[in-house]
């Protein structure tokens, strides 16, 4: 493997600054003055085809002999000056300690559209390690399964670990399966095509559970993501009575981290081709983006075989504060269940943010500013839309701080109690044990979603959900309508509000049956499967099949002529047709007197788009044929 260019050491009098180690980066150093040194992170990608202008993570250690004050600028960053404006600060660390931020004040500029930062440190120990935030790094990740496997172990808990996928530099992307062993099975999982490498067993396979599957560090610099993942790890391992109800019902399915290679890097963003990864789980390429493959290929089967109860994918964020979740736009009844887990999440985590989460559908389709690809290829929105699954999340937290400090009943430690000396100040600076507490939160949330908590901080889950509806009520689009208005009044204004939605649905005619129709219709030019859900038209009746008409038979024959034998009554087909002649090929649409037009599309669109295309088509006036029996279009 080609040497990593932000894995560098760099050697002056005195002093070693060195970022060669799993997760470090600093791809080039100076020396200012006699004590100041001048330090650039590597953007992702560097030296690659696949760099690119993310330049955020850095993570070094000097080696001094001189026990004396230090000062380091960061001279490239990206733009995250609202995040140090708000406080942030690195952290450091020492081979005897743990983790903690710099003390120091940090100084900001820019220069030339980078982002600096100066920072001062006096140097106690031979060795000490600076970081953007607390690090965990791959070799991190491997030792922890390790260390859980041993605990399960001697707990009677079901662990299992098995590398899903390789990565692209052959890096294993591990997957943890973890439960209790009531309702486990002799028989394995199936292995699954292009799946687990490694010709070992696969896990075992369980009956009557739902799965919870858990993910993070899709983006390598997103560190609180990680930690908040291993809080939910311990928690749910632990021998807290609570845990051990939720292995009873639940089979955990967790990816630590989907971007090994990225992560290993010291990369903030992207893999090691350049890509956004959490932008591909709409079609995600075995060869591009594995780990993203693997991750949809088993998604999709668990909710086939034992249904996926909860999915939560776990960020960092840089600019907005908080602890919080990005949910999808759902209809009304739906949407009151999305939302009630971020409630529950405030009612069990002191720094989750129920009111900064956001559910709307704008945040389901946004593009990014730096590379234009849309949240629709996010594992959060591409899932729902394959599997209609409401309780999917992505889950944020902030490197620095919050806006809330909630009330949370029954603290646990000081972390969870507002009245310890973590929260004296205001807002605190968000440490390791806050991001596990976060991790926690979530297991206790799931748990009381279903009702099994034994020590939960809910009195009544009806009045919460009658909570959420009226929170629902008052948000664009829902405000607009009176009826949900008045339905979230009570628990069972609720009720009756969705019977007599089922009532109308259910005097609703049938929807007409789908046919697939096979066609080119995929941006490659190759044929599209017969069942494909993306290639169907709407067949309304059977008796009529109207002819392709070719360039010669327009010409020569009316289309009356074609319809002459049919009966008088108003024809309830419509029918693409494509006919080749002489190496070319003619496509249109016959229409005729129909009294509803319906399509599925027959093209590959975002969602967005296609929802645009289905209502303008839906929408078209009623058409009938006139006198002379012309042959109309409609665009499509």
């Amino acid at each position: 493997m080609e040497p990593i260019p932000q894995h560098a050491v760099f050697e002056f009098p005195n002093v070693e600054i060195s970022s060669d180690f799993d997760s470090g980066n600093i791809a080039k150093a100076e020396q200012f003055e006699d004590r100041w040194f001048l330090l650039w992170t590597g953007p992702d990608g560097m030296g690659t085809g696949g760099e690119n202008s993310c330049r955020t993570w850095f993570y070094f250690k000097v080696s001094t002999t001189s026990m004396a004050s230090m000062k380091f600028t960061i001279k490239n960053l990206n733009m995250q000056c609202k995040l140090f404006k708000d406080g942030m600060k690195p952290v450091y660390k020492t081979e005897n300690q743990d983790w903690e931020r710099l003390a120091c004040e940090i100084q900001t500029s820019q220069d030339n559209g980078n982002f600096e930062i100066t920072f001062e440190h006096f140097f106690t120990q031979a060795v000490t390690f600076f970081a953007f935030t607390y690090p965990w790094s791959f070799s991190q990740h491997l030792d922890f399964i390790k260390d859980l496997k041993l605990t399960c172990d001697f707990s009677s808990i079901y662990f299992y670990a098995e590398n899903m996928i390789n990565t692209l530099e052959g890096r294993p992307c591990h997957m943890l399966t973890i439960s209790n062993f009531n309702g486990i099975l002799e028989k394995k999982e199936k292995k699954i095509q292009n799946l687990f490498p490694e010709n070992e067993p696969r896990c075992a396979k369980f009956t009557g559970k739902k799965i919870i599957f858990i993910s993070a560090r899709v983006h390598p610099g997103e560190l609180p993501g990680s930690h908040v993942m291993n809080g939910f790890l311990k928690f749910i391992c632990s021998n807290d009575n609570r845990a051990g109800i939720m292995r009873d019902l639940f089979v955990f399915k967790v990816i630590p981290i989907l971007n090994p290679d990225g992560v290993f890097r010291g990369y903030y963003r992207t893999d090691t081709k350049g890509a956004n990864l959490n932008r591909y789980y709409t079609s995600p390429s075995l060869t591009n983006h594995p780990t993203i493959y693997a991750t949809k290929e088993l998604f999709n089967y668990y909710q086939k075989v034992s249904e996926v109860f909860l999915y939560v994918d776990l960020h960092g964020h840089a600019s907005k504060k908080g602890c919080f979740v990005y949910g999808n736009y759902l209809e009304f009844k739906d949407q009151i269940e999305t939302c009630l887990f971020a409630k529950i999440m405030a009612m069990n985590c002191i720094n989750f943010d129920f009111l900064g989460s956001n559910f709307t559908e704008s945040n389901m389709r946004a593009s990014d500013k730096r590379d234009g690809l849309s949240k629709e290829g996010s594992g959060r929105v591409a899932f729902y839309k394959q599997t209609n699954i409401i309780r999917c999340y992505t889950l944020e937290c902030n490197y620095n701080t919050g806006r809330v400090i909630n009330t949370i009943a029954s603290p646990e430690d000081d972390v969870t109690d507002n009245s310890s000396s973590i929260y004296s100040s205001g807002h605190p600076r968000y440490t390791v044990k806050i991001f596990e507490d976060v991790g926690r939160a979530i297991a206790i949330t799931a748990l009381d979603m279903v009702g099994g908590n034994p020590k939960s901080r809910i009195s009544n889950l009806q009045d919460i959900k009658v909570e959420v509806a009226a929170y629902i009520a008052s948000l664009i689009p829902f405000r607009f309508d009176p009826a949900i208005k008045k339905a979230s009044k009570s628990i069972a204004d609720l009720d009756n509000y969705f019977y007599e939605k089922n009532r109308e649905e259910n005097k609703k005619p049938p929807r007409p049956e789908k046919k697939p129709l096979i066609s080119r219709n995929r941006s490659d030019g190759k044929r599209e499967d017969s069942s494909s859900k993306d290639n169907y038209i709407a067949v309304k009746d059977e008796s009529l099949v109207i002819p392709p008409i070719g360039r010669r038979e327009r010409k020569s024959e009316p289309l009356k002529d074609k319809l002459k034998d049919t009966s008088k009554e108003p024809v309830k087909d419509v029918r693409r047709f494509s006919s080749k002649e002489k190496g070319s090929e003619t496509k249109g649409v016959a229409v005729v007197q129909i009294k509803e037009i319906v399509f599925a599309p027959q093209t590959k669109e975002s969602s967005s788009q296609r929802g645009r295309s289905m209502n303008k088509r839906i929408s078209r006036k009623i058409i009938t044929h006139s006198s002379s029996l012309n042959q109309r279009k409609i665009d499509s």
